[in-house]
């Protein structure tokens, strides 16, 4: 097979030691020297995808608005090291804090900011030329600005583009706001921009496919994250003692909210007896009024973020792992149609799920229609669950073995990097 010379736009730089792994395990065994990376966050990439990686510095493009001269993109270095994330640079925590206070006006002003701003420099135009793809690939994001870097890398080389659909970013039923629902007028439009220098498109659940073609007129491929294959994997066996439930990853957009019934659920059974405790890692920015609600004495334990190894290690420890989502308010319909790759590293992992998270959402339905997670809408829901588990602990195997005879079968590395390579060589020799 020949494989095309890929350049990659990304928010975030890959990176094998947090979550933003999904494309690159995508992709992993692509020849390096066929793929090239553009991203736009402060990070340095950790990750041996590629050699060539391209970073716009957000913050940078903001400060360019009033000192012209200020570097707001330059090519750097991958650094593979064993960071635990607990630490970041000054921009990476200040976008943090902006992605946990943003406001329905902020996606306006980013990109007002990024069209004011100094991007599209002679540095930026001289990576994308000298690597020179045969292909420009990524997310159809819910950011115009971001998306209107694919636009200007494609219309500079002239190559066409290959899309992403990760989220509900092309209808108004995710968002609930007036404001909100005139911004996705203007960013469904520029996604249709994206649409119409399309070759090759993937999709991650069958309801995404689904509406890309009916709201989009775009068809596309079926695909999602690999599992993780593990050598030194064990089956999963209940050792005895206190229940251990794990969730790491990011809290905001109200996951917090459903964590916060499951640690309320749990307070309640553990009042004669601690059955359960619930340990929580993330990156996330917290109030101090937050951190107090998500770790309670006896129940639940807040941690900062560790490596990605580290994660695979505690998954391999736990014997419950969380899935959570907003079941109410304006963040409900945040993964109308979206598959978490977290699910696929729990796969991995072969231990029981326990997702809470609305019923009528994506990842809820793959869940629940494959019969291979605990669900649950309320806390009501939650607390006939954790009940349950503590009468009959067999539970926890029966769902641990599902969820990992499952991921093997249907979520292959192997096959998954075969569907994406064939289907973008086969989209470049088409065009």
């Amino acid at each position: 097979m020949e494989y095309p010379k890929i350049l990659f736009i990304t928010v975030n730089g890959w990176n094998n030691t947090t979550g933003t792994s999904t494309i690159s395990s995508i992709i992993k065994g692509y020849p390096t020297e066929n793929i090239a990376n553009i991203f736009i966050r402060a990070d340095k990439p950790n990750s041996d995808m590629c050699d060539r990686y391209f970073r716009i510095t957000e913050l940078n493009v903001f400060r360019s608005i009033f000192k012209r001269n200020i570097k707001t993109g330059d090519i750097v270095k991958k650094e593979i090291t064993d960071n635990t994330g607990k630490t970041f640079n000054n921009d990476r925590e200040d976008q943090m804090k902006l992605k946990r206070h943003k406001n329905v006006f902020t996606p306006f002003l980013r990109d007002l900011a990024w069209k004011l701003g100094k991007w599209k420099t002679p540095e930026l135009k001289k990576f994308i030329l000298e690597f020179d793809p045969d292909i420009i690939m990524l997310p159809a994001e819910g950011i115009i600005h971001f998306n209107n870097i694919g636009l200007y890398a494609s219309k500079l080389t002239g190559k066409s583009i290959g899309l992403f659909f990760w989220d509900d970013n092309f209808t108004y039923k995710s968002v609930n706001n007036v404001i909100s629902k005139c911004y996705r007028f203007f960013l469904k439009l520029n996604i249709k921009k994206l649409v119409k220098r399309t070759i090759a498109a993937f999709s991650i659940t069958p309801k995404m496919q689904k509406e890309c073609y009916e709201q989009l007129g775009q068809k596309t491929v079926l695909i999602t994250k690999p599992i993780v294959q593990n050598d030194r994997f064990k089956p999963y066996e209940y050792s005895g003692g206190v229940k251990k439930i794990l969730y790491t990853g990011s809290i905001y957009i109200d996951r917090d909210k459903s964590i916060i019934e499951l640690i309320k659920a749990i307070e309640e059974i553990n009042k004669d007896k601690t059955e359960f405790i619930i340990d929580i890692y993330t990156n996330s920015v917290l109030s101090e009024e937050e951190k107090a609600k998500l770790s309670v004495p006896n129940v639940s334990i807040l941690h900062d973020a560790v490596t990605k190894e580290e994660v695979l290690k505690l998954q391999s420890e736990a014997d419950i792992l969380l899935f959570a989502e907003a079941l109410s308010g304006r963040h409900r319909y945040a993964a109308r149609l979206s598959f978490s790759t977290k699910l696929t590293d729990y796969f991995s992992a072969g231990r029981c799920i326990l997702a809470i998270a609305p019923e009528d959402i994506a990842p809820t339905e793959y869940l629940a229609d494959n019969d291979i997670a605990l669900t649950a809408d309320s806390r009501a829901k939650i607390s006939e669950i954790l009940h349950s588990i503590s009468e009959n602990s067999d539970i926890m195997k029966e769902y641990a073995d599902r969820a990992y005879r499952f991921g093997t079968s249907k979520h292959s590395p192997k096959e998954t990097f075969a569907k994406f390579a064939q289907t973008v060589s086969e989209a470049v020799k088409g065009k």
